[in-house]
């Protein structure tokens, strides 16, 4: 019970996230919005998916079964990628025709493989419009995300797989910084942290948050770039960049870190200064001391 528990609560809180609280097209209407099963391997079960015309005239929908992921660099939705649970899942309507705001089911059977091992599957159920010539893809579809867990036990790794500057010196430039996370677990994770920016002795002066509710869905990644903005004048020398977050519902801890050097062009006109005068004060020192011993001879 206390798992079950636990992954209703997850795959609900990763829908409220995603998705916000409403799906619908301008034609159509859907209900649920998202809907969320355990199911053990070796058993079989059934979704439906309820549908309302919005429009003035009758329309014929098709049921549709997809996959989707979210992009590594955006986080945006990706539909009709690979995923083993779509031969799991069929529709036994082969399409139903609704007038003018009437509304209608469809049904989805579901049966999931003994051998299938626990873990996230992520699936929209769609209502497709078909056009009186049968054409598919040209008309409103509206989806029920469907969040599938198999029950077993959950796994929850991730791991940071980059984390770098793009220069090893910056002279009067903003830092560049690329990260990398990778969720090798069996269900979704929603990392919380931050970037810090400090000088070599420890003084912090910037702080990148994480992008809130950034979710990374298993075998998926998060790959981003920040800039450090607005380098303070005084910070020059080396400079060292933390990555600090946790994940998962035990705050499993990630970290990583990456040294550059920070160059400005004041403190450059202030080191040729410097030299410029120390050259010049050397050489009036070593000619006051040659005048010295000509004036002894």
């Amino acid at each position: 019970m206390d798992m079950m528990f636990r992954l209703l609560f997850f795959f609900t809180f990763f829908a409220l996230g995603l998705f916000g609280l409403a799906y619908s097209a301008s034609a159509l209407t859907v209900a649920p919005v998202r809907q969320t099963i355990v199911v053990d391997p070796g058993t079989e079960t059934s979704v439906s998916l309820f549908v309302v015309n919005d429009t003035d005239a009758p329309m014929k929908l098709l049921p549709l079964v997809e996959s989707f992921s979210l992009e590594n660099t955006t986080g945006k939705t990706v539909f009709g990628t690979p995923e083993d649970a779509l031969s799991w899942i069929s529709p036994n309507q082969e399409s139903v025709t609704l007038s003018s705001g009437r509304h209608g089911e469809f049904t989805f059977s579901l049966r999931v493989p003994e051998d299938t091992p626990p873990g996230g599957h992520y699936i929209v159920l769609f209502a497709q419009e078909v056009h009186g010539s049968g054409q598919v893809g040209l008309g409103a579809r509206v989806g029920s995300l469907l969040f599938l867990h198999v029950s077993g036990t959950i796994q929850e790794l991730a791991q940071v797989t980059a984390f770098s500057s793009l220069k090893k010196v910056y002279i009067h430039a903003p830092p560049t910084i690329s990260f990398a996370l990778q969720n090798r677990g069996n269900i979704h994770i929603t990392p919380i942290g931050d970037i810090t920016v400090s000088t070599f002795w420890g003084n912090t002066f910037h702080t990148i948050p994480l992008t809130a509710n950034r979710k990374i869905l298993p075998g998926g990644a998060w790959e981003e770039t920040v800039v450090v903005p607005d380098i303070p004048f005084w910070v020059v020398g080396k400079v060292r960049a933390t990555l600090t977050a946790t994940y998962g519902a035990t705050e499993q801890p990630l970290a990583q870190q990456v040294s550059f050097w920070i160059i400005s062009w004041q403190m450059i006109l202030v080191f040729v200064f410097i030299c410029t005068s120390g050259g010049v004060v050397a050489a009036r020192v070593v000619g006051n001391k040659q005048k010295k011993k000509k004036f002894i001879v």
